[in-house]
């Protein structure tokens, strides 16, 4: 008998936090929704790897970091221009 995987998309669907923020699954789902003016969480432990690639990689630098009140999270939020 196969097994059939589900395609990525399927096993892995954007999650959100209870409190509206999103919780994109790449850094550059995070990227995405941050230039289209959503806040999003991200786990604390990557959260500084997540901006240096945001700001190095991706030459996006118009967000700005701060602790979540979830444990265990940070929030980026865009810059307004």
């Amino acid at each position: 008998m196969e097994s059939k995987k589900p395609d990525k998309k399927q096993q892995l669907p954007s999650l959100h936090a209870d409190d509206g923020y999103a919780r994109p699954l790449t850094r550059g789902e995070l990227r995405d929704k941050l230039k289209s003016g959503v806040p999003c969480e991200v786990a604390s432990h990557v959260a500084e790897m997540t901006a240096i690639v945001l700001e190095g990689w991706f030459e996006y630098s118009d967000f700005s970091v701060r602790k979540s009140e979830n444990f265990g999270w940070t929030i980026f939020e865009p810059i307004k221009k």
